[in-house]
């Protein structure tokens, strides 16, 4: 049948907390409340884990693996979801590296195939750099994006195809745009690259 049974767990810094079970077979159930019986933690044998902060899920793990933050329903191997109106909802990535006079520092999304190694080959990237030494001078607070792919490297190597630098200028084949738009390919020819089509 079911069962419940309970241990309190003596802190020297407030109220108890306790280590909590429940049910039975697959139903299984084993929880971690505060002080005041919320639990801050939850795993149901075969069903779910979930991690709480003020008695609201914030993390959530289903029985196939997914993760939700914000929500617990997570439709795809990872789902965030917030709340915000006349808002942003962001995805924050820092490189911590704060030493002055370096600039070669970035951030990156990858995106990779295959199962080689157990690592697979990165297809393609998007990749977040510095165009100048933010912590020198709050003006050099200036950046690129950059999108890069992979054309035949087994190790990995990507080259980069396009990028928006921060004045907004626009370069494909170049990492140094002069103009809103400047394309550059290994020949000289008139508007080399460039093809304009009537599919009617």
């Amino acid at each position: 049948g079911t069962s419940a049974c309970g241990i309190k767990i003596h802190s020297p810094y407030g109220s108890p907390g306790y280590l909590y079970g429940e049910g039975s077979g697959t139903t299984g159930s084993i929880m971690i409340l505060d002080g005041a019986g919320q639990a801050v933690f939850s795993a149901t044998q075969g069903i779910s884990t979930s991690l709480s902060v003020n008695n609201s899920t914030r993390l959530f793990i289903n029985n196939s693996g997914n993760v939700g933050i914000g929500t617990t329903s997570p439709n795809n191997l990872l789902s965030l979801r917030k709340d915000v109106a006349n808002g942003d909802v962001a995805i924050y990535l820092q490189n911590y590296n704060s030493v002055i006079g370096s600039t070669d520092e970035t951030v990156s999304i990858k995106f990779a195939h295959g199962n080689d190694s157990g690592t697979g080959y990165v297809g393609a990237a998007i990749v977040g750099g510095k165009e100048g030494d933010f912590e020198s001078n709050p003006s050099n607070v200036k950046g690129f994006i950059s999108f890069n792919t992979n054309n035949g490297s087994v190790s990995n190597v990507l080259n980069e195809r396009m990028r928006i630098e921060a004045g907004g200028n626009v370069g494909i084949g170049t990492t140094g745009p002069g103009e809103p738009l400047t394309v550059k390919t290994k020949t000289d020819a008139y508007f080399p690259g460039i093809k304009v089509e009537d599919y009617n």
